[in-house]
């Protein structure tokens, strides 16, 4: 898809010319971008063209609204999710864990890194917990999920991150 920028906001091509399929513009790629402005300059009009790459990212991969915690005896052994993807590749997920510290306030914790190898379909991805590195640093149960981020590793591509704070 082309999109041409300007000073007076964003214009899509197709929209122009009435057609569903964006129009050929010539010298640029489906890929790039070009911002022009125009700018008066001590009583003269100054045209500036800046035309630049743009990555398209495909959602390959999405994340079910639902998450597992599985517990050993009040410790946190693991946490499951569940994900799909449409397209074969190698995918990570990673997870923002908080703790209580011994004031009872929010601390980041533990940060969980998992990749692997997925074909598309539906997914559960388990993350186990190091309680050893929990317990050495004094933290203990109320956690929350603080962050989750998911990267399509393949297209080296970012593909979801948010901030729930979910507690567990």
């Amino acid at each position: 898809m082309f999109f041409s920028y300007s000073t007076d906001g964003p214009v899509r091509p197709e929209a122009l010319s009435g057609h569903d399929e964006p129009l050929p513009l010539p010298g640029i790629a489906p890929d790039e971008l070009v911002v022009t402005s125009l700018r008066q300059i001590e009583g003269k009009e100054v045209k500036r063209t800046v035309k630049t790459a743009v990555k398209r990212i495909s959602r390959t991969l999405s994340l079910a609204p639902h998450l597992i915690s599985h517990w050993d005896q009040q410790r946190l052994i693991s946490l499951e999710l569940e994900v799909q993807t449409s397209a074969p590749g190698r995918y990570q997920l990673s997870l923002w864990l908080e703790a209580t510290d011994s004031r009872g306030d929010w601390v980041p914790a533990y940060l969980v890194q998992s990749a692997q190898w997925l074909e598309p379909g539906q997914h559960a991805w388990q993350l186990p917990m190091d309680q050893g590195l929990l317990a050495k640093q004094g933290l203990t149960p109320p956690y929350r999920l603080a962050a989750i981020t998911l990267a399509d590793q393949s297209r080296m591509a970012p593909l979801l991150e948010v901030t729930p704070k979910l507690a567990l």
